[in-house]
């Protein structure tokens, strides 16, 4: 099976909106769905984006480390995919994004387990930090050391596309190009910039949800969110659970 990026537009029709990530994307989005379901992921990589590179000279997978045990052999299982399904269908136009919604599940799972790793060591789990790796795709690594070194690998080759640049967009300038850019890197970017930081990561108090977050979102203006003596990931989990509390009260004191 494959998924695709979202398609062109027919011809003489308005391009497609470009699609913002938010700003907690590798933090909360990027972890409510079922990457194990094809269906999902094609779903989830529709709405938000490739997490592979398949315009990259690399390859899918050119921003994952290759020195990780298995993991030379697993991408290239995934560029042979890849390539069987463009010669098979070389007749039939196609979208050049194409890209193996397992190759999407790789890089998704890596995004999950650099958060899982992280927020392990926020928390002050050390045995978190080893486990991060062995729950999701990759096997258990050997100590916390080693977990910490792919950690490393992982993380610098997903930031590789960016460093100071100049696109000034003027009329003969040189245009920026977008093709190595992936969603996986965008989200990786996201999660360094919170390493950097020295974010908090909380859970939501609403019973609810319970979702892993940094800053509160919906009560500010200009992307401004309270990061300080906050329970909830949001306003609606706050009203939510203040609205549960006090359903619980009022049946407490009718019994009473």
């Amino acid at each position: 099976m494959l998924v695709y990026r979202v398609p062109p537009p027919p011809q003489g029709s308005q391009p497609h909106p470009i699609v913002e990530l938010p700003p907690e994307f590798f933090l909360r989005e990027a972890f409510e769905f079922n990457s194990l379901d094809p269906i999902e992921t094609c779903a989830f990589v529709r709405t938000w984006g490739s997490f592979t590179t398949p315009r990259h000279e690399s390859g899918l997978c050119a921003y994952l480390p290759m020195n990780v045990r298995y993991s030379d052999a697993l991408y290239a299982s995934l560029e042979r995919e890849a390539a069987s399904y463009r010669e098979a269908n070389r007749l039939h136009p196609l979208d050049e994004d194409a890209a193996p919604v397992e190759a999407e599940r790789v890089h998704i799972e890596a995004l999950r387990t650099l958060v899982d790793h992280w927020t392990a060591y926020v928390d002050g789990n050390g045995s978190g930090i080893v486990e991060a790796w062995e729950n999701h795709l990759w096997p258990r690594p050997d100590s916390t050391g080693q977990a910490w070194a792919w950690f490393d690998m992982f993380l610098n080759s997903a930031l590789q596309p960016f460093h100071i640049r100049v696109a000034s967009g003027h009329l003969g300038a040189e245009p920026y190009d977008q093709a190595g850019l992936s969603t996986y890197c965008l989200a990786a970017l996201q999660l360094a910039n919170a390493l950097a930081e020295h974010a908090t990561v909380r859970r939501c108090a609403n019973e609810a949800c319970r979702r892993r977050f940094v800053r509160q979102l919906g009560r500010s203006q200009y992307s401004q969110h309270r990061t300080q003596g906050v329970l909830y990931c949001s306003k609606n989990c706050a009203r939510a659970q203040a609205n549960r509390q006090y359903r619980r009260r009022k049946k407490q004191n009718a019994k009473g």
